[in-house]
């Protein structure tokens, strides 16, 4: 299966391929930014309080289903 935690990031809106590499680079792997605060998904470039709010409200069980 391939790996719902960088897809779930990855349908976002607006989050691109260089938004996505900067999470991975600042937590680790997707999985690791999926599970990282508001304040924390804000210290990273291109993060916004919309777009670190909906990192937050991502259901990785309805990713994975669709998947």
């Amino acid at each position: 299966m391939a790996d719902s935690h960088w897809i779930a990031l990855s349908l976002l809106r607006k989050v691109g391929i260089k938004t996505l590499s900067a999470l991975i680079e600042t937590f680790g792997s997707a999985e690791a930014a999926l599970q990282a605060d508001v304040p924390a998904l804000l210290k990273v470039r291109g993060i916004g309080k919309i777009t670190a709010e909906a990192i937050q409200q991502i259901d990785l069980t309805e990713v994975e289903r669709q998947i």
